[in-house]
């Protein structure tokens, strides 16, 4: 979900930033480029991302109870929604960035 993509990273560039300070030179590329869209997040972004999450949370609560009642017996979700791509041999061990990270418009 986009919405876990901005708040995620937007909290990690946040958080990280003192680190990088004293670290910089042992964060690999692709974690700079996670900050990087971080911190190209607006806090409009952020803010409409928190709001979808609590909606989902509150959703999910109300799917799980009715009435102080137990709602379901089973919430069967995939774990992901594709097949996790192949990782080449050569991504090791500095890992990969292959472009695909979410970035805020």
């Amino acid at each position: 979900m986009l919405m876990n993509a901005v708040v995620f990273t937007a909290e990690m560039s946040s958080t990280i930033a003192r680190f990088m300070l004293e670290h910089r030179k042992e964060v690999g590329n692709d974690v700079r480029a996670v900050i990087a869209v971080g911190r190209s997040c607006s806090s409009r972004d952020y803010l409409a991302s928190q709001k979808i999450r609590t909606y989902a949370i509150r959703v999910f609560n109300e799917l799980l109870t009715r009435n102080g009642q137990k709602g379901v017996d089973l919430l069967l979700l995939p774990s992901t929604g594709i097949v996790s791509p192949r990782i080449p041999d050569d991504a090791f061990p500095d890992g990969l960035l292959d472009g695909t990270v979410v970035r805020c418009a």
